[in-house]
């Protein structure tokens, strides 16, 4: 998970409370976190959707809050749902230095731990796990969470060469 910075500007769109969605809000969130996707980190030019932290279902009143969406791919997005509501913001925290991840590739796992004791963190450990190691009890992944760790893994070697 990425720090994210957020542009005081608020899209015209979301000042409407016409559509969170539209395209002035995808620009911005694009531009802001320079086409990543805030929880895996992945480059999407074109698989992203706009995330709510604080989900529409649980917290309509958010909807068109600026300071409550983001970049999202629409693997991690579908992985969050509205699971995750206590999860905080990139945009007020420096996640890099606040969890620690470390890649276990002979059992291909990466585990997650907080260096700090801030609110919501442990809901942020719990959505990277369920990201990168899948959601089942029995230990096999589903198709599409490993082909996500395959291209993790890929990087991880592709960067370490």
């Amino acid at each position: 998970m990425i720090r994210v910075r957020k542009s005081d500007h608020v899209p015209e769109s979301l000042v409407a409370q016409k559509k969170y969605g539209e395209n002035d809000v995808r620009e911005q969130l694009k531009s802001d976190q320079d086409a990543k996707c805030y929880i895996c980190e992945r480059n999407r030019t074109t698989d992203f959707e706009v995330e709510h932290l604080q989900s529409k279902a649980k917290h309509p009143e958010l909807k068109f809050d600026w300071n409550n969406l983001s970049f999202s791919c629409s693997y991690c997005n579908g992985k969050k749902s509205d699971s995750f509501d206590l999860i905080y913001s990139p945009s007020e925290h420096d996640v890099e230095l606040e969890i620690q991840s470390t890649v276990d590739l002979s059992e291909e796992e990466v585990h997650f731990n907080k260096m700090v004791e801030v609110d919501g963190i442990d809901t942020v450990i719990q959505l990277l796990t369920r990201i990168y190691n899948g959601t089942s009890v029995d230990g096999m992944r589903t198709f599409n969470e490993s082909e996500f760790y395959k291209e993790f893994s890929t990087n991880i070697f592709f960067l370490l060469k």
